[in-house]
């Protein structure tokens, strides 16, 4: 019986007899998958002939009498998690053309399995009653239509494809690329008391519903391919056993490649252009705004400045964090207009924003002025949610301790004031297990639900409020016990990112999971390190980020070449989805990329800064660069890419800026500036690049770099010795190749 051995504890073994094949993937001596099964749909399965074994590879041959000559090699693929790879090869031996496709399915053996697909499946996504989109139940739900123990899906909603049931002490996996020879891929899973299986589908199947909004019902999608005589149809799949679970597979799953992206500027370019469209499209001098959302074209707004919706919340999607950014990068670009817009709106904010509960109101709107947030629950009165009101307080410390000193005077007077009252609204409703809620009566103060975690974005607030001193030395009177309240919380939250069951930060998807929850997670165990040095906090932040990028997409989805991100080549890889909830591409993971490189600094672990890297060029691109740029105005970012169906066909983009998606590039581009945009690791001989230049040569006996700078602007990069700490600015001109000392003066001259 040949066997193909993974590593000394997996081995994959297969038999033949009676042209059937039992394929089985053992660990420790515990069979974790098998009933394999290669069939084509709604026909017969491959009945195999012949199974060899030629070094390290698995040979299989079968057929489908009269329609299929198939051929299969197996063999190791992964590092940390060694995995089965099958290559299979199936030529068409009709005599004219067949529409058709196939099908594989595994049967799992695991206790108590739950599933888990980046970006899709967290476990059962939501709770019972509370959402319409895809949700994991054990059994079926005749009253939901979108609950199910099984599903099928598009590849293409993955962020790293691959779809695994995870039980008490194991895992089991299937992963195939988004695309096969003659079409899109898709996966799914059965998830039971009874019947535990993973499944691959070429092309894909989606069902019991398609989540598509756009169509004009969720009924069930699927597609074939069209075989004409002999075409050969390749597709290709892995299988994993494991004790691991899905961090490190996540990780071995993804390739670092820098080719693969695409920025369409630089980041200094990219910081000024976004700058630029918030002031130009969304900030209203008149009303000290940031405006939510402007459209592309004006023939469908109401007004000249192309307002959509003149709304303002206090942050999340638009507010304090943005125009902190705008003020920021008015003050770097010494732009007085610039700075004085982005203080306007952090003055108005800290002086009439304060409810009579002593917690900001979360939004701002032209029909109703300061007024609550957005809330599914119709039943609840007035309300502010945790995450936007702790989000909004962060920001509004950070601007307070900013080195650029704008809080003197009055203004700090505002500022601290308004801080203060939110600090210790927080402190005052927090409860005794550490939990801060997430909706807050703005009335009384009440706390209207505790469920969730979107009081994580407290954690942040209260510790730079903690360790906060005015030129004059003063602290907040509290100071003390915000500290104290920040570690209760964090150990109350730290429950959820160990039990990943984040969910709950936007006012949008109050109940589900979100590629937010995990930024926030992130954020505030970062938080508590630096300002702690306990360990158990880094650890919580590593496994938060690793959360996080479960969201964030491993590779470049193919578009059909026809449509705009077809057209404009859009670069997948890097892009957060939503969540699955909302199947979009969106940038809000900005808002943890210094937090994310921080902790790859503290850790040494490459993995957060090829991760964080990816988002940032990623989202370098459709940031119009003129006016008619994919037909948006010169500096809009749009809110939504659609790599798969969701409220768009795949391949369009929401035509829509959103002030949020600005700026945070503004926030981030211009902190990276500051904080480093080369690194050189002498002892490892390693560089690492945030900038999106070419690095020609490095010579480190000579120490030495050669670097060409592809764009038609001058670009300035930090470069940072990370045993020395070390810092050099070089200027590179526009179009340029030049050497460079690592560690020290620039050497002139161009070569």
């Amino acid at each position: 019986m040949p066997e193909l051995y993974l590593d000394l504890d997996r081995r994959l073994h297969i038999q033949r007899a009676h042209h059937s094949l039992r394929a089985a993937l053992d660990l420790g001596g515990k069979t974790l998958l098998d009933g394999f099964h290669l069939r084509e749909r709604d026909g017969d399965e491959v009945r195999w002939t012949n199974v060899d074994m030629v070094e390290e590879t698995l040979l299989l041959r079968g057929e489908i009498e009269g329609r299929w000559r198939v051929h299969v090699e197996v063999s190791v693929s992964g590092s940390r998690c060694p995995r089965a790879q099958w290559d299979v090869e199936a030529t068409w031996c009709g005599r004219g053309p067949a529409q058709t496709a196939f099908d594989v399915e595994w049967r799992a053996h695991l206790e108590d399995a739950s599933p888990f697909v980046p970006g899709v499946f967290y476990g059962a996504n939501r709770p019972e009653g509370k959402g319409s989109y895809p949700r994991w139940s054990a059994i079926a739900e005749p009253d939901d239509e979108a609950s199910s123990p099984a599903w099928r899906f598009r590849t293409d909603r993955t962020m790293t494809p691959l779809t695994m049931l995870h039980g008490v002490n194991a895992s089991a996996a299937v992963l195939t690329p988004d695309r096969f020879s003659h079409g899109a891929s898709g996966m799914g899973f059965t998830c039971t008391s009874a019947v535990t299986s993973l499944s691959l589908h070429f092309p894909f199947l989606e069902e019991p519903i398609s989540y598509a909004p756009y169509r004009p019902t969720s009924a069930p999608d699927g597609a074939r391919f069209t075989a004409q005589p002999g075409d050969v149809v390749a597709f290709t799949f892995e299988v994993y056993a494991g004790h691991s679970g899905w961090r490190p597979l996540v990780r071995d799953a993804y390739r670092d490649s820098p080719s693969e992206l695409a920025p369409w500027v630089p980041g200094a370019h990219a910081a000024h252009l976004a700058a630029r469209g918030l002031t130009d499209w969304h900030y209203d001098p008149n009303e000290a705004m940031l405006y939510e959302t402007a459209g592309f074209d004006r023939y469908f707004c109401q007004n000249a400045a192309q307002w959509d919706r003149k709304h303002m919340h206090v942050a999340w999607v638009s507010g304090l964090p943005y125009a902190l950014a705008l003020a920021r990068h008015g003050t770097r670009m010494i732009d007085a207009a610039m700075t004085q817009a982005g203080l306007s709106v952090i003055d108005r904010i800290a002086s009439e924003g304060i409810s009579p509960a002593g917690c900001f109101y979360p939004q701002w709107t032209e029909e109703d002025g300061w007024t609550g947030g957005w809330v599914t629950d119709q039943s609840l009165p007035p309300v502010g949610q945790s995450r936007t009101v702790g989000e909004a307080t962060w920001a509004l410390m950070v601007a307070i301790c900013a080195a650029e000193g704008w809080a003197t005077g009055d203004r700090h007077a505002s500022w601290a004031a308004a801080a203060q009252s939110n600090l210790d609204y927080a402190a005052r409703i927090q409860r005794e297990d550490g939990s801060f809620g997430t909706y807050y009566n703005l009335e009384t103060g009440a706390v209207e639900e505790w469920e969730g975690a979107g009081g994580l974005m407290w954690i942040p607030a209260l510790v730079l409020a903690s360790r906060y001193r005015s030129n004059s030395g003063a602290s907040f009177p509290k100071a003390v016990e915000y500290l104290e309240a920040a570690v209760r919380a964090g150990e109350y939250y730290a429950d959820f990112i160990r039990a990943e069951t984040l969910a709950g930060a936007p006012e949008d998807v109050p109940h589900g999971v979100t590629s937010e929850d995990g930024y926030n997670a992130l954020i505030a165990m970062q938080h508590l390190y630096e300002e702690t040095g306990d360990e158990k906090w880094l650890e919580l932040a590593g496994h938060a980020a690793d959360y996080a990028l479960t969201f964030r997409m491993s590779y470049n989805a193919t578009f059909p070449e026809n449509t705009l991100l077809g057209r404009y080549d859009f670069r997948t890889k890097g892009g957060d989805v939503a969540s699955p909830s909302n199947q979009h591409l969106h940038n809000y993971g900005y808002v943890c990329i210094p937090e994310m490189l921080r902790l790859w600094r503290l850790t040494g672990d490459d993995y957060y800064f090829q991760r964080a890297r990816d988002h940032v060029f990623c989202f370098r691109q459709f940031i119009a660069r003129e006016d008619g740029d994919f037909n948006a105005r010169r500096g809009m970012v749009p809110e939504q890419w659609y790599h798969t169906d969701w409220f768009q066909p795949k391949g369009g983009v929401l035509p829509l800026a959103h002030s949020w998606c600005a700026g945070w590039i503004v926030w981030v581009e211009d902190w990276l500036q500051s904080w480093g945009t080369l690194f050189f690791n002498p002892r490892e001989e390693k560089t690492y690049l945030l900038e999106s230049v070419i690095i020609v040569d490095e010579d480190w006996d000579g120490g030495t770099v050669t670097i060409h700078n592809p764009w038609t602007v001058d670009v300035d990069i930090t470069a940072v010795n990370l045993l020395t700490e070390d810092r050099t600015v070089y200027r590179l001109p526009a179009g340029e190749t030049h050497l460079y000392q690592m560690f020290g003066a620039a050497l002139p001259g161009v070569i």
